[in-house]
């Protein structure tokens, strides 16, 4: 009987040990954000804008805060002295930080902004938007939803992400981002259910459309093997004799 409990216990230790290393942590995230697949194609992205830009994500404790800059220049004709010229301005130069705290197993931050502090830094919109994308790539599933990213879209993690996660149903989805904007101000909100349910449900999303490529690829060939039989069909009867042509008689 003590060997048997003993078994027992055995077995819950490891099912419980099991469960701790595929919990995710503030941590999880933050690794992401320094250096992962979506934040390397936000900071492409931003380049090609002319921007230099600086994201880094550190944790203490249940929070995660996201600190960050961008300085954009863009060049513009300028007449000076008569003369028109072009010249290099600085359109944005600025730092912030975006706080998200981890509560209930949710990490999430709801924060309200003046509308003009969002005219002036239009990133803390931008980068907060990453959040769904990175409560995926946080998942230990996210290498299956990478092999799709792949194969159907030619890598592009924000456009194909921007399709996925379209709106803001956090139940649905585990994640969340949304810019709500007001009279004076605009409210943001960016939530992360700390477990596998937004790569889920990207997963569940990228399969369908998997299967409808292989449904249209499937009625493609069809028709391509439909129309080379009916050449087939059309030149053996171009070969046969014409039963409508009298035989000659001799």
């Amino acid at each position: 009987m003590k060997k048997v409990l003993l078994l027992f216990l055995t077995m819950m230790v490891g099912v419980i040990v099991v469960n701790a290393s595929n919990a995710y942590s503030v941590d999880s995230v933050r690794n992401v954000i320094n250096g992962g697949d979506v934040t390397k194609a936000f900071e492409a992205q931003v380049k090609g804008e002319g921007c230099e830009h600086l994201i880094n994500a550190t944790t203490s404790g249940n929070t995660l805060k996201i600190d960050y800059k961008f300085k954009c220049i863009e060049e513009r004709e300028k007449i000076t002295g008569g003369e028109k010229k072009v010249v290099k301005e600085t359109v944005y130069d600025v730092s912030n930080s975006i706080i998200l705290t981890l509560e209930d197993d949710i990490l999430q931050v709801k924060k309200e902004i003046s509308n003009k502090e969002v005219e002036k830094d239009p990133f803390y919109g931008r980068v907060l938007s990453l959040v769904p994308y990175w409560g995926v790539e946080m998942s230990s599933r996210y290498p299956q939803v990478k092999k799709y990213f792949d194969k159907n879209h030619k890598k592009e993690f924000l456009p194909t992400f921007a399709k996925i996660f379209d709106s803001c149903y956090f139940s649905e989805m585990g994640v969340c981002y949304s810019a709500t904007p007001g009279l004076n101000n605009t409210t943001y909100t960016g939530k992360i259910q700390m477990d596998d349910k937004a790569a889920d449900f990207a997963l569940k999303y990228l399969k369908k459309e998997q299967r409808e490529l292989n449904s249209k690829s499937l009625m493609f060939k069809a028709l391509i093997l439909a129309g080379i039989l009916i050449v087939i069909i059309l030149v053996c009867k171009s070969m046969g004799p014409n039963p409508t042509k009298k035989p000659l008689k001799y």
